[in-house]
């Protein structure tokens, strides 16, 4: 596929943001000046509480505090009157569309007089709306621009789906529902929702984590989802991803094997009864809904068990079979009860494994060319995969390089090229789907720039270039008074790579994975300044010369750090939407300023370490006391500054999500790692996980060591020391006696 596209868009040549970009935009010249005085002006059919009559005038209350006045178009010969936003919906508006698109085609027309937003259908006209708050922007003397001219817009693809997870958090119900309206604002219209443990299941109530949501609350957010023309479509993972529900003991019969949590056995029909009440209770809180997704992905010990009889199934037809087989079963369920199915369809599935999937299903991650056509030979389609984050933490890699194959191409670009130029282009797809997962715990803030461009390209490939893209994401999402946005990205994005790269990685104390070749463990590590010597205070330095290029590189972020905090906190003042993303990234920039404060608090406590060695040479035991506790205190302070920090970042997350591994009532949370994964979300009950790697260094005991022998050298040198002048002649120096308290 080639799309031939300009250095820029014409609308951001002209200074208007639009994203996903229109699909065929005439601007002639000039601008439209109104002001608040416009009314919005609906068609005959359009009701007032239509969801693109509200939406826009939230969208400019938020904006630019208007709020507009609403009325009907006046009788006589049925003309919009001038001075106005007119809504409608008309068929054939947006006549380029192909038949299966035209319900989310719209027409915008920006005249002298008047501004025309007509939708296809109400779909269309919703989507019209969007495009419209996007273009719209501030003019001098409480005016507000538009470009004149036409935009007559559809999407390339009939889907745009966001993939949601939920694994190792639950976001508020209102900050789901907000979600929601951001996503359909960049015309979402699917959000694939793993929501593992965040659902209260009635009839398995064991399964539900405290706080989950309920069949109401499901309910209503699937209705909010629809009236934004958002599907929410449930994924239950399955054979694999399991440990939610197989760390219960009554569900551990279940497994694949008796020591992981992380499989059940596909061969057990209890297995099917389990799943299938799970189905049902999630396809009764999404009325509505017309997809369901039964995961599949990363079946690592399919066919394992051997009494239940998956070995010798899997000696018959292979794990790719066997994963056929399972998708079979579920969908043959899902689909007499009105749901089209949905599923990771790669390996262990081979292009031999495609005649036992039934037709109609659809694969969300297309593979390669040799794949699509034997999906295409079954009559299923495929949805393009592209996640938006890698292996950071903390933060997505927007515009720093990925690991091979990709090459060089940074996130925002793999993106571009995936979705816009990519293999699966030529297979028809049905759609994109942009994953993110929950197993580093990013906050759900940090998605939205990856999200944004991926709908964007989903809406209409090869345009805006990365670059563009982004910049218009800063203006649109987080509005044009914010300054050096981009920055705070790219700085977000070095410190937590950064971050992740800056740690010594060791064997985990928890143990190797279940079958340790798939997910080995390790634990983040720092080498801690050498004790001192309770004889003579050596403490044989290394710490600065063995990090002395990660010191090095801190001394950089450093940098960066002070770039972050200072249009973070110049925007807090400036943003009039979205804010909370700033509190989001400044507890993200506290937490980056924390560790490169361990990194010079370890330095410089080594260098005390060092005074006292060098005052034990010279016979100043006082002095050689007060360096070693003075080393004890600089880490004892860090880890005060440490903690603080850390309830700092509690509150600002949750003000949008559940408090990690809490009670209801008299329900717990139950912590049982996965027996397979190593999900850094994981690691703790709570929240913690973002500072386990300090904690696990135990830096109060290290401060404490210290301080011991610093006492043991005080008691076993309790005279007064002998000082060395230059002259060749001691003198009586001050010291510590054994009974003095320190």
């Amino acid at each position: 596929m080639s799309v031939a596209v300009q250095t820029v868009t014409d609308l951001w040549a002209r200074g208007y943001t639009a994203l996903p970009s229109p699909r065929r935009v005439a601007l002639p010249g000039g601008d439209l000046r109104l002001d608040a005085t416009w009314p919005v002006v609906l068609g005959k059919t359009i009701a007032t509480g239509d969801v693109a009559v509200t939406s826009l005038a939230a969208g400019l209350r938020e904006l630019h505090g208007w709020d507009p006045a609403q009325g009907r178009k006046p009788k006589g010969d049925g003309q919009p009157i001038p001075q106005s936003i007119f809504l409608d919906v008309k068929a054939g508006t947006a006549g380029g569309a192909p038949t299966h698109l035209a319900a989310q085609g719209y027409r915008l027309t920006i005249s002298a007089e008047r501004v025309d937003v007509i939708g296809n259908a109400p779909q269309g006209l919703f989507y019209g709306v969007q495009t419209l708050l996007q273009l719209m922007r501030r003019a001098p003397a409480g005016h507000f621009e538009l470009p004149l001219g036409e935009i007559e817009d559809w999407p390339d693809r009939e889907l745009r789906l966001l993939h949601y997870d939920t694994k190792h958090h639950q976001d508020r119900f209102e900050t789901v529902k907000a979600m929601i309206e951001r996503a359909a604002a960049f015309k979402c219209n699917g959000i694939a929702w793993e929501i593992e443990d965040k659902f209260a299941y009635q009839k398995h109530p064991l399964i539900g984590a405290p706080g989950a949501f309920t069949k109401e609350q499901m309910q209503e957010l699937t209705k909010h989802a629809l009236k934004h023309y958002v599907e929410l479509i449930p994924i239950v993972q399955g054979p694999s991803h399991l440990a939610f529900v197989l760390k219960h003991e009554p569900y551990a019969h279940l497994r694949e094997d008796p020591n992981n949590n992380y499989m059940l056995c596909p061969s057990n029909e209890k297995t099917y009864e389990l799943l299938f009440a799970m189905y049902d209770e999630l396809i009764e809180a999404t009325p509505g809904a017309k997809y369901f997704h039964v995961g599949t992905d990363e079946p690592y010990f399919l066919g394992d068990g051997v009494e239940c009889g998956c070995r010798k199934r899997k000696e018959a037809i292979g794990q790719g079979g066997m994963m056929a087989e399972f998708i079979a079963r579920c969908a043959e369920y899902l689909q007499k009860k009105g749901r089209t199915v949905m599923y990771w369809g790669e390996w262990p599935m081979t292009a031999k494994d495609m005649p036992r999937l039934p037709k109609g299903t659809i694969n969300t991650v297309f593979q390669n060319p040799k794949m699509g056509e034997a999906y295409r030979a079954q009559g299923i389609r495929e949805l393009i995969y592209c996640p938006t984050q890698g292996d950071s933490h903390f933060f997505p890699e927007y515009f720093s390089p990925l690991k091979p194959p990709t090459g060089t191409m940074t996130r925002l670009e793999n993106l571009f090229e995936t979705i816009s130029f990519g293999p699966a282009r030529p297979f028809d797809p049905l759609g994109t789907i942009i994953g993110t997962w929950d197993d580093s715990g990013l906050n759900l803030e940090t998605f939205w720039l990856g999200w944004a461009a991926g709908l964007s390209y989903g809406w209409h490939p090869g345009t805006p270039a990365p670059e563009e893209a982004a910049a218009q994401f800063m203006r649109i999402f987080h509005g044009p008074e914010c300054v050096r946005m981009g920055e705070v990205y790219r700085g977000l994005d070095r410190l937590a790579r950064f971050w992740t790269r800056a740690w010594d990685r060791a064997p985990s104390k928890r143990g190797p994975g279940y079958k340790r070749q798939w997910h080995p463990r390790f634990d983040r590590n720092l080498a801690l300044p050498h004790l001192p010597d309770v004889e003579t205070l050596d403490n044989r330095p290394f710490f600065v010369e063995r990090y002395a290029p990660l010191l090095k590189e801190a001394q950089d972020a450093k940098k960066d750090l002070a770039r972050v905090f200072d249009f973070v906190m110049e925007n807090l003042g400036r943003a009039r939407r979205n804010r909370y993303s700033l509190e989001a990234f400044a507890s993200l920039a506290y937490l980056f300023r924390d560790f490169i404060d361990l990194l010079e608090t370890l330095t410089n406590a080594e260098r005390k370490l060092d005074e006292a060695r060098q005052a034990v040479y010279t016979v100043h035991f006082k002095q050689a006391v007060d360096h070693a506790m003075a080393a004890a205190q600089l880490v004892k302070a860090h880890v005060v500054r440490r903690e603080r920090m850390y309830e700092n970042l509690c509150a600002t997350w949750e003000k949008i999500r559940l408090p990690r591994g809490m009670a209801d009532g008299e329900k717990k949370f139950v912590h049982v790692q996965d027996n397979t994964k190593n999900h850094p979300a994981d690691w703790t009950p709570d929240l913690s996980y973002v500072i386990k790697p300090s904690r696990d260094l135990d830096l109060e005991g290290w401060a404490e060591r210290v301080e011991g022998a610093a006492r043991t050298f005080q008691k076993r040198n309790p005279n007064t020391g002998r000082g060395w002048r230059p002259d060749g002649h001691f003198e009586t120096l001050g010291g510590y006696t054994a009974d003095e308290e320190m």
